[in-house]
């Protein structure tokens, strides 16, 4: 019987690069001070290659013989599967029982425990004998390239450096720094990202600060560009979420603290689901600031939508200050634009007793307030005309205006009762006796030289009832009596 007996004393060089080309050595058993070959090139990159040392004896004498070993890589201390192919390494010489090898099972050491299976024929021996028990490959103290302050150098495309943890709620990389100004994690690159973060159902970075007036996530740029930017094909670019305070906050000593850019939507977009509450906010506190500025070269600057409160709100509780100001300063262009498909294009209200909820003025002389279109009133205010009609001889409605419904076309919601001469008793829509009214007719005399006389008067037999009678009275009598005749006239109430 054949007694083979090998004695493992594993010094593995992991392939991990180190700016002082130092190797990272693990070992099972003794750690042996065994250095690998240097690379042909100073600056190469490290590969994936070990140095393993061991301790061969045969019938408990060490042996001297040159012998052929078979090395291969497992998950498990026994049975499971092999993880990559076996190495054959032929005619290694072994001297007083030590032989050292050089393994190069590729990129298989990604945390997991690897254990390595041997199997050993010396020259004279038929075929190979396996070496039981499996041997663990672990892990040294301390590996030279992850030791405090070293630097791992690579011009390798791709990962320099690849960690991936599969567990749920688990992190692949941690870092934590636990004094003043000191940073977890830092990415730094000369002309690209210096940190990435990338997930395809979640965030790509995240951010967690429980300090007051610091920051989940903080971008510093010191020179044009742009101190944190955010870009999304379908989503938000930049989402800023706050159960407390302020979501999004930007600040700025010489120039914009917020500035949000789109090629095909929204530049800057704000949302809130709480009552009284604002979607964006612009507060501005110095002389000549302005709290929301909008501009553009080719659209609108500003705008404002709401589908059940208010699209665009201005206040202020200074006297003699603008909540809403617009100015335009070119020809064709508008100062304040409103407009609406099915309400209102411009609302004003106010509540002071000497205030105007539209104000109009023109410091050049022009056109203070200019109405395209219908005006119309509340009947019971002054200022507009509330009805304007012309009133034929026959006592029909030739073309009118209602101030209250707007209407301008048929007989406005006005009919006309005339079946005496010289009377027309009109009835509007609305109540009329309280209100101004001026008849003018449409000639001031008759052919014969008669003078054409009108009297108006309401609330006879209704308060909407606008009753006109027309009197031609020849110029030697003083007395209308029986000189009523019909005649075309102008009615307007006011």
């Amino acid at each position: 019987m054949r007694i083979i007996r090998i004695i493992l004393c594993v010094v593995l060089f992991v392939a991990v690069v180190v700016s002082s080309r130092s190797s990272v050595a693990l070992a099972g058993g003794s750690l042996q001070a065994s250095a690998p070959s240097a690379p042909d090139n100073a600056d190469a990159t490290v590969g994936t290659v070990f140095t393993y040392q061991g301790n061969l004896k045969k019938s408990g004498q060490p042996v001297n013989a040159d012998c052929n070993f078979q090395f291969s890589l497992w998950g498990d201390q026994s049975g499971g599967a092999q993880i990559g192919a076996t190495r054959t390494i032929s005619n290694a010489t072994v001297q007083t029982g030590l032989f050292t090898v050089e393994l190069d099972f590729g990129n298989q050491f990604s945390g997991e425990p690897r254990w390595l299976q041997t199997a050993v024929q010396c020259a004279g021996e038929s075929g190979y004998t396996d070496l039981n028990p499996r041997q663990p490959l672990n892990a040294v103290p301390y590996a030279l390239g992850l030791r405090p302050g070293a630097m791992m150098e690579s011009a390798t495309p791709g990962d320099a450096f690849y960690v991936e943890n599969n567990a749920a709620d688990s992190n692949a990389v941690h870092g934590k720094a636990t004094e003043d100004h000191g940073t977890g994690v830092l990415g730094e690159s000369e002309s690209w990202a210096g940190v990435w973060g990338q997930s395809t159902e979640a965030s790509g970075v995240v951010g967690t600060s429980a300090g007051e007036f610091s920051g989940g996530v903080y971008g510093v740029n010191t020179g044009k560009g742009y101190g944190v930017y955010g870009k999304a094909d379908n989503g938000a670019g930049v989402w800023g979420n706050s159960t407390a305070w302020i979501g999004v906050y930007g600040s700025s000593s010489d120039q914009t603290g917020v500035v949000g850019e789109s090629s095909n939507h929204d530049g800057v977009r704000g949302t809130t689901t709480a009552t009284n509450q604002v979607g964006v906010r612009g507060v501005a506190n110095a002389d000549g600031a302005v709290g929301v500025w909008g501009e553009s070269a080719a659209n609108t600057g500003v705008y404002g939508t709401s589908t059940t409160g208010i699209g665009v709100w201005g206040q202020t509780t200074n006297a003699n200050t603008v909540a809403v100001k617009g100015v335009a300063n070119a020809d064709g262009a508008v100062g304040v634009w409103g407009e609406s498909a099915a309400n209102t294009g411009v609302y004003g209200q106010s509540g002071a007793t000497a205030g105007a909820a539209l104000w109009g003025n023109n410091t050049a002389g022009g056109v203070a307030v200019r109405a395209n279109g219908s005006a119309i009133q509340s009947r019971d205010k002054g200022g507009f005309a509330k009805a304007m009609l012309h009133v034929t001889r026959s006592g029909t409605i030739s073309h009118c205006y209602n101030g209250i419904n707007g209407a301008s076309t048929g007989d406005c919601g006005v009919t006309i009762a005339h079946t005496v001469e010289g009377r027309y008793d009109i009835t509007f829509d609305f109540i009329v006796a309280d209100r101004f009214i001026q008849v003018t007719p449409e000639y001031g005399t008759t052919g014969d030289g008669s003078i054409v006389m009108l009297l108006a008067r309401t609330g006879i037999n209704s308060n909407r009832i606008v009753q006109v009678f027309s009197y031609h009275p020849p110029p030697e009598r003083d007395y209308w009596g029986d000189s009523r005749k019909d005649t075309g006239f102008w009615l307007t109430i006011y």
